[in-house]
Formats: structure tokens, sequence, C-alpha cells
């Protein structure tokens, strides 16, 4: 009936088409009073603070005595568990490495409280769709810039300079291309990082997209598809590299490298179009199994 929004424009594409399809009436709740609505579909912007607002909203549901709707909360729970459970099924048949099961090896190996930095594109999506970070405290941290992929091993290595946790960066070959310079500073200044190389040659996120279908523009224009030999160029700024397909192998490399002080780059190379099509049957296995669920129990 009432959808409540707070803090500013959802990342989520498919948070944003229900938000825009909704019939519900639409409150943004924003300090300044902006309008954080794409669809421009807001019904009302209440100008104050986030926390004051709630605190007088749970005043007034007391007041009234309305209780939270937990049969609601309860199939949304379900309905996770469900997605959850194929998510799972699927990724433990795969006996290959490959992007999507990387991420759950590399969500186990981190060590408690390490910090985790993902590089923009695909690895973001794969962590949100598909890692299980319930049971372990890891901090996140991630980068925005003006094409997506500039200046995230910078940033990973601002990370790794405070404090003495972990640090571990999750990035594509085209961001790392981007800013591989900056393996110099982390060198010079001896400064511990795990670097994961999903090396797809090229821009592996377009594999999702409609205009993966057109050969003839896509692979020049979109893919920009490479022969980067990055090993001479790591090695070249005195860093480790490694190059493995194994997921045995991968275990053993990413202990080892939590244990030095030194730049280890860890790359594995995958199919970008194996990889979407992996991602495609997942979801979609996902999405059938809680459809089933809800037409079951629609009553």
């Amino acid at each position: 009936d009432i959808i409540l929004r707070f803090g500013q424009t959802p990342t989520s594409k498919q948070l944003l088409e229900y938000y825009k399809k909704s019939e519900a009436y639409k409150i943004i709740i924003s300090k300044f009073g902006d309008l954080y609505d794409p669809s421009k579909t807001t019904n009302e912007i209440i100008k104050t603070d986030t926390s004051l607002f709630c605190q007088e909203l749970l005043k007034i549901l007391k007041k009234f005595k309305f209780y939270p709707n937990t049969i609601w909360l309860n199939t949304w729970k379900i309905m996770d568990e469900i997605a959850n459970q194929q998510k799972k099924k699927h990724i433990n048949k795969c006996k290959a490495l490959n992007e999507i099961n990387l991420i759950e090896i590399l969500i186990k190996s981190i060590p408690e409280n390490g910090n985790l930095v993902i590089s923009n594109s695909l690895p973001p999506r794969d962590i949100d769709y598909f890692a299980d970070i319930s049971h372990k405290n890891i901090n996140l941290f991630s980068n925005r810039g003006a094409s997506g992929i500039d200046g995230i091993v910078s940033t990973t290595l601002g990370v790794a300079s405070i404090g003495t946790e972990k640090t571990i960066l999750v990035t594509g070959d085209l961001s790392f291309y981007y800013d591989i310079n900056s393996l110099y500073i982390a060198k010079k200044y001896q400064m511990p990082l795990t670097i994961i190389l999903i090396n797809n040659q090229g821009g592996g996120i377009f594999q999702m997209l409609p205009i993966s279908k057109y050969s003839d523009v896509f692979e020049q224009y979109f893919h920009t598809t490479h022969n980067i030999d990055f090993e001479n160029i790591v090695k070249g700024f005195g860093c480790k590299f490694y190059s493995t397909e194994n997921i045995k192998d991968i275990l053993k490399k990413l202990h080892n490298s939590y244990k030095t002080k030194n730049v280890t780059v860890i790359q594995i190379k995958t199919n970008s179009k194996k990889s979407a099509e992996i991602r495609k049957k997942i979801l979609n296995e996902m999405k059938i199994h809680v459809e089933r669920y809800i037409i079951e129990n629609q009553n």
C-alpha cells in the first residue's frame, strides 16, 4: 500500500523497475528533500532527519497498536531460502573453476574481519547474487568512477594502508589494466595485498546484454578483446604472479598469499560467454522454483 524510501537512489535495476511499476503511495524521506527517483513516480517527499522520522513513526505505530505482518515477512524469507538452495545446488555441481564458484571459494578463504574490495562490472553482481557472507565478518569496499573501472587498484591500496586486516581485491582484466601502474606504489611501500584477477578477455558484463547477439560489432566495440600478458607486466613491478584454473590449487594459493607481505596477483582465466550461460541458468532455476512456491501458496 505504501512504500517508504530512505537515502539515495538504489543501485538495483530490478528494485528501481519494481518501484516504477508499483501503484503504492510512494514517500521519499530525505534529509535535504532531494528527489532520488529516476522514474519520477514519487508521490511525496518528506524533508527531515531519517533517524528522527523513524523514532516518531514507531511512536505512532505503538499508539495505534500496529503490528508487523509476519506472514508477509515469512513468505519473503521462505522465497529467499528457496532461491538460496537452488543457487548452492548449481554452484556445487560445478567441478571446474568459473566466475561464479570462484566467489564462493574466495568468501570461504578470507580471514575473519578481512577487507574485500570489489571492482566494478561483474564482480559486485556475482557477490550480490551468489555469495553467502552471513556467516563471516567481512569489510566490503567498492568504487564507482566515471566509467566504473578507474582507480580500483589505487583504492585498494588506500584500504590496505590502514589497519592490520588482510586486504583482497577482486577485479576484472580491464579494470586491472586501467590502473596497473599502481602496483609500483604497492611494491615501493611493501603493502601486503592479494589480487584476484578474473581474466575473461574483455568486458564480460556485456555478454549479459542484447548487444552480444550482434557479433559484427560486439567484439570490437563492447567486448574489447585483448591479448595482454599480465604475468610479465606484474613481475616487472616486482610482484608475485600465479595463474590457475583449478579449485584446490586456488585455495592453496589464496592461503599462501595471506601469509606474505608482498603483492600477489592470482589470475583465473575464464570464458565470459560460458560464464554468462551459467549465470542465466542459475537465476532462471531460482526464478522457476520461487514462482512455483508462489503459485502453490497464493491462497
